[in-house]
Protein backbone atom coordinates (compact mmCIF):
# COMPACT_ATOMS: atom_id res chain seq x y z
CA UNK A 1 0.00 0.00 0.00
CA UNK A 2 1.36 3.27 -0.85
CA UNK A 3 0.99 6.32 1.36
CA UNK A 4 0.80 9.70 -0.11
CA UNK A 5 1.95 12.38 2.36
CA UNK A 6 1.80 16.21 1.98
CA UNK A 7 5.27 17.37 2.54
CA UNK A 8 3.91 21.21 1.20
CA UNK A 9 1.35 21.33 3.98
CA UNK A 10 -1.03 22.01 1.39
CA UNK A 11 -4.51 19.56 2.82
CA UNK A 12 -7.09 21.45 4.31
CA UNK A 13 -7.34 20.49 7.92
CA UNK A 14 -10.48 19.06 9.08
CA UNK A 15 -11.72 21.48 11.39
CA UNK A 16 -9.51 24.99 11.12
CA UNK A 17 -11.66 26.08 14.42
CA UNK A 18 -11.98 24.05 17.18
CA UNK A 19 -16.35 23.68 18.00
CA UNK A 20 -15.53 24.90 21.43
CA UNK A 21 -14.45 28.14 20.33
CA UNK A 22 -17.23 28.53 17.53
CA UNK A 23 -19.42 27.50 20.89
CA UNK A 24 -18.07 29.93 23.14
CA UNK A 25 -18.59 32.42 20.33
CA UNK A 26 -22.09 32.11 19.79
CA UNK A 27 -22.91 32.39 23.40
CA UNK A 28 -21.31 35.15 23.93
CA UNK A 29 -22.87 36.89 20.47
CA UNK A 30 -26.40 35.49 22.29
CA UNK A 31 -25.82 37.09 25.67
CA UNK A 32 -24.66 40.04 23.99
CA UNK A 33 -27.90 40.55 22.09
CA UNK A 34 -30.03 39.47 25.54
CA UNK A 35 -28.68 42.03 27.47
CA UNK A 36 -29.11 44.56 24.65
CA UNK A 37 -32.70 43.63 24.68
CA UNK A 38 -33.31 43.53 28.94
CA UNK A 39 -31.71 46.78 28.96
CA UNK A 40 -33.90 48.22 26.19
CA UNK A 41 -36.87 46.88 27.45
CA UNK A 42 -36.66 47.80 31.19
CA UNK A 43 -34.13 51.05 31.01
CA UNK A 44 -31.80 49.56 32.87
CA UNK A 45 -28.24 50.21 32.30
CA UNK A 46 -28.93 52.89 30.04
CA UNK A 47 -27.50 56.38 30.81
CA UNK A 48 -29.39 59.21 28.75
CA UNK A 49 -28.67 63.02 29.19
CA UNK A 50 -32.13 64.04 29.05
CA UNK A 51 -32.70 61.89 32.53
CA UNK A 52 -33.67 63.98 35.42
CA UNK A 53 -31.54 62.23 37.34
CA UNK A 54 -28.46 63.07 34.62
CA UNK A 55 -29.47 66.84 33.88
CA UNK A 56 -26.68 68.74 32.72
CA UNK A 57 -25.22 71.02 35.89
CA UNK A 58 -22.94 73.57 33.75
CA UNK A 59 -21.19 73.89 30.73
CA UNK A 60 -17.34 74.10 31.48
CA UNK A 61 -15.14 76.46 28.77
CA UNK A 62 -11.38 75.21 28.55
CA UNK A 63 -8.79 76.01 26.41
CA UNK A 64 -5.45 74.05 25.87
CA UNK A 65 -2.52 76.29 24.60
CA UNK A 66 0.59 74.68 23.85
CA UNK A 67 4.16 76.09 24.39
CA UNK A 68 6.34 74.67 21.30
CA UNK A 69 9.74 75.18 22.76
CA UNK A 70 9.17 73.51 26.35
CA UNK A 71 6.10 71.16 24.43
CA UNK A 72 3.67 72.08 27.86
CA UNK A 73 0.04 72.33 27.34
CA UNK A 74 -1.77 74.64 30.03
CA UNK A 75 -5.44 74.05 30.36
CA UNK A 76 -7.27 77.55 30.64
CA UNK A 77 -10.62 78.08 32.44
CA UNK A 78 -11.77 80.14 29.63
CA UNK A 79 -13.44 83.52 31.79
CA UNK A 80 -11.12 84.64 33.57
CA UNK A 81 -7.81 82.81 32.22
CA UNK A 82 -7.30 80.98 35.29
CA UNK A 83 -5.06 77.76 34.57
CA UNK A 84 -6.48 74.72 35.88
CA UNK A 85 -3.51 72.24 35.10
CA UNK A 86 -0.17 72.59 32.97
CA UNK A 87 1.68 69.25 31.47
CA UNK A 88 5.04 69.49 30.94
CA UNK A 89 6.77 67.70 27.89
CA UNK A 90 6.42 64.20 28.87
CA UNK A 91 3.33 63.90 31.20
CA UNK A 92 -0.32 63.84 30.05
CA UNK A 93 -0.08 61.08 27.93
CA UNK A 94 -3.44 60.89 27.55
CA UNK A 95 -4.55 64.37 27.78
CA UNK A 96 -1.76 65.20 24.77
CA UNK A 97 -3.60 61.60 23.15
CA UNK A 98 -7.57 63.22 23.36
CA UNK A 99 -6.35 67.08 22.01
CA UNK A 100 -4.82 65.48 18.76
CA UNK A 101 -7.90 63.93 17.72
CA UNK A 102 -9.90 67.54 18.98
CA UNK A 103 -7.10 69.56 16.67
CA UNK A 104 -7.55 67.10 13.84
CA UNK A 105 -11.74 67.78 14.02
CA UNK A 106 -11.33 71.25 14.15
CA UNK A 107 -8.76 71.40 11.06
CA UNK A 108 -11.09 69.40 9.30
CA UNK A 109 -14.14 71.20 9.59
CA UNK A 110 -12.36 75.20 9.33
CA UNK A 111 -12.84 75.68 12.81
CA UNK A 112 -10.72 78.35 14.62
CA UNK A 113 -8.19 76.44 16.21
CA UNK A 114 -8.05 78.59 19.55
CA UNK A 115 -11.59 78.47 20.46
CA UNK A 116 -12.72 76.88 23.75
CA UNK A 117 -14.04 73.67 24.23
CA UNK A 118 -17.65 73.64 25.98
CA UNK A 119 -18.67 69.80 27.90
CA UNK A 120 -21.19 69.58 29.57
CA UNK A 121 -20.80 68.28 33.05
CA UNK A 122 -23.67 66.04 34.44
CA UNK A 123 -24.93 65.12 37.69
CA UNK A 124 -23.57 61.50 37.36
CA UNK A 125 -20.05 63.43 36.69
CA UNK A 126 -20.01 62.34 33.25
CA UNK A 127 -18.31 64.87 30.13
CA UNK A 128 -20.32 64.81 27.03
CA UNK A 129 -19.71 67.53 24.12
CA UNK A 130 -23.04 70.20 23.75
CA UNK A 131 -25.84 68.70 22.28
CA UNK A 132 -25.80 69.61 19.10
CA UNK A 133 -22.63 71.28 19.15
CA UNK A 134 -23.20 75.13 18.07
CA UNK A 135 -21.20 75.89 15.50
CA UNK A 136 -20.59 72.55 13.84
CA UNK A 137 -22.29 71.51 10.98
Amino acid sequence: MIEINDPLGLEEPRRPIPGWVLAMTAGMAAMALLLTLFSVRTGIGRVSPEHPEDAPLAVLSISFFERRPTGRVDLVAEPGGAIIASLDAGEGGFMRGILRPLRRERIRYGRPLDAPHRPVRHRSGALTPPTPPPTWS
